[in-house]
């Protein structure tokens, strides 16, 4: 009879057991693999040739019909799920609602200011089936969707900047917790606008970076150039949503910058194509004269960079004033326009440029010498 090795592995004293790494009592749990692990995993790996590769049947024709029947939307929603529930033991709670003070932390403030600025405007805000709050942003400026992807990266969110066929580019990201940004909206005929919150916060740089942000989505710096000399010089803001621009208006006037809204563009249809399009009615909010937009320059901005060289350039183009109007000067105006209705007409008979009559007589900026005289009194 021959006796079996006590340390032989086919015994049941000395079998090797095997450990259990599954989960948490995986010593990697949780952790990421460093560049040069993944660099020395990549160098392993070269040269190998896949196990499948020039093989034929090697799955069934049952199996290939499982593989090609798309999947329920119950077996979607389940998979998806079970993925969550994955990753919440690995991240924990955080990452089921927002927990960072923007009050506190002026960095992250300014962040999620432009990223607010961008939902009534060129972003999207919606929920997905799985209660997740997805955040989606396309714009012909790639300068603009990388400074928001930035912003996004203040709060550990990676964003990948993506380009569409017909020349977009976006980025696009989904987060439970992203419902942080529901305080600060209100819904308005299925539209976003702003909430009293944005409205009455104390902090200039958050409202600053709402601003910025909306101005680079539906702003335009212009003027008209004629024989070297600037005229109509404006930033014009453009929405369907009158009481969305009326908002970015009040905001505006706590920097001390005026600004007005006007009508631009009526709804209206129109064939292209073969397909008839509805254009929604259009407002324009703008900021003129000198004073406002170098107010608006100094303290708010642009993000994206050739828009804030041409609010330079059209800064610099301003001269000094050679002539000073006076009260009298101010008043005749002001009797003439009310006499013919034109402000054209008034700049041709009174030989004052046809900007400063607009200023007096739309905007209600009163000459430097009347300012004077009535602050004096």
């Amino acid at each position: 009879m021959i006796s079996q090795n006590p340390k032989s592995p086919s015994s049941e004293t000395g079998r090797m057991i095997m450990r259990n790494f599954k989960g948490e009592k995986n010593p990697f749990y949780g952790r990421k693999h460093s560049d040069e692990s993944k660099r020395r995993m990549l160098l392993s790996h070269k040269g190998q040739i896949p196990w499948n590769k020039g093989k034929v049947g090697v799955y069934s024709e049952e199996t290939l019909l499982k593989m090609k029947r798309p999947k329920s939307r119950e077996h979607r929603r389940r998979l998806s799920l079970s993925r969550f529930e994955k990753f919440r033991k690995i991240a924990g709670e955080k990452i089921l609602e927002f927990n960072h003070d923007i009050n506190v932390d002026g960095a992250k403030r300014i962040a999620f200011g432009e990223i607010l600025g961008t939902i009534p405007s060129d972003g999207y805000l919606g929920f997905t089936e799985n209660d997740l709050v997805s955040y989606m942003l396309a714009s012909k400026d790639k300068e603009f969707v990388e400074r928001i992807s930035k912003a996004f990266a203040k709060f550990g969110v990676q964003t990948e900047v993506h380009r569409r066929n017909a020349g977009l580019w976006y980025i696009e990201v989904s987060r439970r917790w992203f419902d942080g940004f529901l305080p600060y909206l209100e819904k308005e005929d299925d539209n976003w606008i702003y909430s009293e919150r944005v409205l009455n916060s104390p902090f200039k740089d958050f409202k600053a970076a709402i601003i910025r942000s909306f101005a680079d989505a539906e702003g335009t710096v212009t003027c008209t150039v004629k024989d070297g000399r600037y005229y109509s010089r404006h930033i014009a803001i453009y929405n369907k949503s009158q009481k969305l621009l009326s908002q970015i208006r009040s905001m505006l006037s706590s920097f001390g910058i005026v600004s007005h809204i006007h009508l631009s563009r009526h709804a209206r249809v129109t064939n292209i194509g073969r397909q008839t399009v509805n254009f929604p009615t259009v407002y324009n909010l703008a900021i003129s004269n000198h004073g406002n937009l170098n107010l608006f320059y100094k303290s708010i901005g642009f993000g994206i960079s050739r828009k804030m060289e041409k609010l330079r350039e059209m800064l610099i183009s301003y001269r000094a004033i050679e002539r000073q109007y006076t009260l009298a000067d101010y008043e005749k105006a002001i009797s003439l326009y009310n006499r013919v209705k034109n402000c054209r007409e008034v700049s041709r008979q009174l030989n004052i440029p046809p900007q400063t009559v607009q200023n007096w007589i739309l905007l209600g900026v009163k000459p430097r010498l009347v300012k004077i005289s009535e602050a004096s009194l």
